[in-house]
This record gives C-alpha cells, structure tokens and sequence, in this order.
C-alpha cells in the first residue's frame, strides 16, 4: 500500500483498459474509498473490476461515458455491495434502453441520490422508475436530458415512493 495515499477518499479515473482496471482492484487502495468516479466506462473492464471488489466504505459510485450494453447493467445490479451505497450516478448511453431492470435492482435500499442525466431515457423507463421501491428512500433524482415525455412525468408524480 502507499504510504501517500492512506487519507484518500474520492478517487477520479478515466479511460482505463482491462489490465488498468486490474491493477487498480489489486490494491487496499479501493478499501478506504467513499466515492469511486470512473470516467469513460469500458463495459468489460469495468464488470470484470467491479465483480471482483468489494469496497467496504463505498458509499458514492458515479459511471460516465461510453455505450454500457443491457447486460452490463443487469450484471451491475446484482453486485452485493450496491447496498451500501447512498448516490449512484450512470451518465452515459445504455444500449436498449433496459431501464426496467435497473427499477428491479433490488440492493438499491439506502439510495439517496440517483442521477440518470443523459441516459437516452424514455417514457417506459421512467414509469418502471416510477413504481419501484428503489425510489422509496430517494431524495434526488435527476432524469435531465432525456426525453420521458408526458407519461414518465405523470408516473413520477404518482409514484407511490
């Protein structure tokens, strides 16, 4: 471990391939964590990273930049530390528009906090959103520049959570 970067809280990086993405989760470095920024997601890096980490003190995770497939984000939701974690933010394309299963994740329970700005989001999405329990503790959300259209706001404002 480094001895400079014991007191390290946030961590910010972009652009990594597999082997960077491996040589980050090798560390105590991920351990100490309260915030995880990963600029640029690379889909099979990432999984591959993420499947393997558990960052105990991991309470912010925010993913910007490339296509992210459906797969990828249904693999995402079934990490056992998303539980933890009080501000999720997915900033990027998702390919198929699976936003449905992101309403279904189910470790979602101590969220906060949920940005999903520019995600090609559409009306289906946010009314799956909507009636999911995921939103229950949710003090922020944040669903700009996408196109929700009048039945995704509708089921927003009805929303039982």
């Amino acid at each position: 471990a480094s001895p400079y970067l014991h007191s390290l809280k946030v961590l910010e990086v972009g652009q990594l391939t597999r082997e960077e993405y491996d040589l980050l989760g090798r560390g105590a470095l991920l351990s100490q964590l309260e915030e995880l920024r990963i600029l640029e997601v690379e889909n099979a890096g990432l999984l591959a990273f993420l499947q393997r980490t558990d960052p105990s003190r991991l309470r912010q995770l925010l993913l910007t930049g490339y296509r992210l497939t459906a797969e990828s984000l249904r693999a995402l939701g079934r990490l056992p530390w998303l539980s933890r974690l009080n501000r999720l933010e997915l900033t990027f394309s998702i390919e198929g528009n699976p936003w449905t299963a992101l309403a279904d994740w189910p470790s979602l329970t101590e969220l906060t906090d949920l940005q999903l700005s520019a995600c090609e989001l559409l009306s289906g999405g946010a009314t799956a959103l909507a009636a999911s329990p995921m939103l229950a503790g949710v003090r922020f959300l944040d669903l700009s520049y996408n196109d929700i259209g009048d039945d995704g706001v509708m089921a927003l404002a009805r929303s039982p959570h």
